[in-house]
């Protein structure tokens, strides 16, 4: 059977671009659309079987710190052969593809910027020409420096496989890994940037190793943990404990207290009670004592009364008395006789009564007597208030 290569270039200069593919080849290629990579430069293999046609794919990728011709970050550039059988070289296709991309390729349709790679292309159809002549050279190169061994038949691979791809370090992927791989999964992706088997051994070690620390701090941690509630529910209860003490003698206290203040408060009462009384008591007598005297007075006002009354009659008798003498004439009396009786007191006193009852006398004597009546008058009042 002769070796049939084909060359397809593909990535996204602007927009997702293919050349060299039509077909089932442009849909595989354009398959590579979207995928993030893990590794700066790797190569997937996938075993197919298109139409009928049996075939095995080799894409060299570069899908890290690339970008458009605008600058654009997240575009990726491959270059992928599709071979009519299982080329078992991996190593040697994968330096052929890396090969092609940085000697052919850079300068070409890609540049590098500051650590960067950039498309200096929009569309991968403006250098067709040369992307021909690239083609002619590998397929050239394959030609002329494979052996027969490096060819292996499809024979029980499992073809167009669905599963995820295992991943191998491309130092160790030899003739026999390759195939043995191809044949389990129907896939692969080789990387120099992939750990090697040992190496990948010591980091998943490590790994376990890692995760048995792990697991045994979050035991530690677990048991220091309910050690901690452990504590701290005996420190609560004996707070709790504490506080319950700590309220029932407040309460014993308060109780206590309580108790003295209402003993003092009742003996308090006991004892504005019997002052009250005594109050109450030297209150009724005090008012006794003074009905008693408020009496009496009253008494004495009456008797005071009754006299006085007695000589406002008196004095108004004597009065009327006086005023029947003084309408008398003074010319009935013989010259030079007593007036009112003979010499002496009784005399004297008839002889000032005469000379009252003279012209001037009379109205000396009214006047006192009225006035002798008001005062009596006025006491009456007095008394009867």
């Amino acid at each position: 059977m002769g070796l049939n290569i084909n060359l397809f270039v593909h990535g996204i200069p602007m927009g997702q671009a293919i050349w060299g593919a039509q077909g089932d080849d442009q849909r595989y290629c354009a398959s590579f659309y979207g995928p993030s990579w893990d590794a700066p430069e790797l190569m997937k293999v996938e075993a197919k079987n298109l139409g009928g046609s049996p075939c095995c794919y080799y894409t060299f990728v570069k899908g890290q710190n690339i970008s458009d011709c605008n600058g654009r970050q997240g575009a990726y550039f491959a270059l992928t052969l599709r071979f009519n059988a299982c080329y078992a070289d991996f190593q040697n296709i994968y330096n052929i593809l890396k090969a092609a991309c940085d000697k052919l390729c850079l300068g070409l349709c890609l540049q590098e910027a500051g650590g960067q790679t950039r498309f200096k292309v929009a569309d991968f159809q403006s250098i067709d020409k040369q992307l021909k002549d690239m083609e002619k050279r590998i397929i050239d190169y394959i030609g002329q420096f494979s052996v027969g061994e490096d060819i292996a038949s499809f024979q029980g691979f499992p073809m167009n496989s669905t599963a995820a791809a295992p991943k191998a370090n491309l130092h160790e992927c030899s003739r026999p890994v390759a195939i043995e791989c191809i044949r389990k999964a129907g896939k692969l992706i080789v990387s120099p940037w992939y750990l090697p088997v040992s190496a990948a051994k010591k980091v998943d070690q490590m790994e376990k190793d890692k995760q048995a620390a792990i697991q045994k701090a979050q035991q530690d941690i677990q048991l220091q943990r309910r050690q901690c509630e452990a504590q701290l529910t005996a420190a609560r209860q004996q707070a709790a404990s504490q506080e319950a003490t700590l309220k029932s003698q407040h309460s014993e206290a308060m109780n206590r207290c309580t108790a003295e203040w209402q003993q003092k408060v009742d003996e308090l009462k006991r004892q504005y009670a019997d002052t009250d009384k005594k109050i109450a008591e030297a209150r009724k007598k005090a008012q006794a004592d003074a009905q008693k005297d408020i009496q009496q007075c009253k008494d004495r006002y009456a008797d005071d009364k009754k006299k006085l009354e007695r000589e406002v009659d008196r004095l108004k008798e004597e009065l009327d008395r006086l005023r029947l003498q003084a309408q008398r004439p003074m010319a009935d009396a013989p010259v030079g006789a007593p007036v009112l009786g003979g010499v002496g007191a009784n005399g004297a006193w008839r002889t000032s009564i005469a000379r009252m009852m003279g012209p001037g006398g009379k109205a000396v004597l009214i006047a006192v007597a009225v006035v002798v009546l008001a005062v009596l008058i006025l006491a009456l009042k007095l008394t009867d208030n």
